[in-house]
């Protein structure tokens, strides 16, 4: 499966089993087998995958970053309406999407709740700006936001940065103005990673 995503997002195969390799030493894999009898990876752990390489900028940030951007949320109604608030996760949300495409892809039963609008629609996009902890995911023309609710560390200088844990210099990065990159996929390398799954 790393084989499969590295090349449908045109990344070397090495770099993704480096990140592969740094998730699931930070418990962010289900899998443990190794060889022709591992275990398949779970479409979670496909999403984690594709968080970090849509995320992270070095292999030393690649666990931190991919727990912020999973967790990032996309909250939709308000507290003023009669309807339920919905909370969606985007780890969950990219996960159930890929489980969709390979339902798809096998001919097997979908489900999908509506909630991130028309999955038939062909045209699927998954966009992360990590520097500004920011996920979407484009169905159509509805695009679903999901951001963070972290509580950001105490506000310091750039230049004292070094001494603080990854996971607060992200979120400071987030935080403050400034350059922003993002990195997304399309609905052609979605169907190609949903493909391989079984």
């Amino acid at each position: 499966m790393i084989g499969v995503i590295a090349n449908a997002i045109a990344r070397p195969q090495a770099t993704v089993t480096s990140f592969y390799g740094a998730l699931r030493k930070g418990g962010l894999i289900s899998t443990t087998g190794r060889g022709r009898s591992a275990q398949h990876l779970s479409s979670m752990d496909v999403a984690r995958i594709l968080i970090v390489m849509l995320s992270a900028d070095s292999l030393h940030e690649g666990e931190a970053v991919t727990r912020l951007v999973g967790d990032l949320w996309h909250v939709r109604g308000d507290e003023n309406h009669p309807e339920p608030l919905q909370e969606l996760q985007f780890e969950v949300a990219l996960s159930r999407l890929i489980v969709f495409l390979a339902d798809i892809h096998h001919g097997r039963a979908t489900q999908d709740d509506g909630f991130l609008g028309n999955l038939l629609s062909g045209e699927i996009g998954v966009r992360v700006t990590a520097t500004h902890l920011v996920a979407e995911i484009i169905v159509g023309s509805q695009i679903t936001e999901f951001s963070s609710f972290e509580e950001l560390p105490a506000v310091s200088y750039p230049d004292d940065w070094e001494g603080l844990p990854v996971r607060d210099r992200l979120l400071l990065r987030a935080m403050m103005e400034g350059m922003s990159v993002t990195r997304g996929v399309d609905h052609t390398v979605l169907k190609l990673i949903a493909a391989a799954m079984p």
